[in-house]
């Protein structure tokens, strides 16, 4: 489950971005790979679950009822994904659909990172200390990696529309 969430996901998401300009069909790499991913995820789920029910924990801890509502939550994702391109489709341009989306995306992956690390506590895979260091440090780095895609791409696009307005910026009359 953490080389889902915490690479592969991060990775479906930031995929549309990278490639959109470079890779003929970017939109089907992403869809694939993130619907790969939640395949991955509700089979991780079901094994949770068939190992705490021969553990005898079944749904005993916070993490394994935080687990279900995230992976439901995939498929309200999914649901606005096919919003946002059906009316990205039509439109061509970004709508309410496309930034519920991505940030919905972004919330589940949050979700999911932080359940993972409360996944590694005691009484459920009773991770050694350097296993859960190994854990944080990668989804920290991840988020790092990310958030820096993220600052890169919106100074582009504020270098770009400036441009386009003779220099004024976003936010200038």
């Amino acid at each position: 489950m953490a080389l889902t969430w915490v690479i592969l996901f991060p990775l479906g998401a930031a995929i549309i971005r990278l490639l959109s300009n470079r890779v003929p069909n970017a939109v089907f790499w992403h869809r694939t790979l993130q619907l790969s991913n939640v395949c991955l995820a509700i089979i991780g789920m079901a094994m949770g679950m068939w190992k705490s029910t021969l553990t005898n924990t079944h749904f005993r801890h916070f993490h394994q009822y935080f687990g279900v509502v995230i992976v439901g939550m995939l498929f309200v994702q999914g649901a606005l994904g096919h919003l946002h391109h059906v009316e990205y489709q039509r439109l061509h341009k970004r709508t309410g659909w496309s930034h519920a989306h991505i940030w919905f995306g972004r919330l589940v992956i949050t979700f999911a990172i932080i359940n993972g690390g409360i996944g590694l506590g005691p009484g459920l895979a009773d991770a050694s200390a350097g296993q859960i260091a190994a854990y944080s440090i990668v989804a920290v780095l991840v988020v790092i990696v990310y958030c820096t895609f993220y600052v890169l791409q919106k100074s582009r696009q504020e270098k770009r529309y400036s441009s386009s307005r003779g220099g004024q910026g976003i936010g200038r009359a």
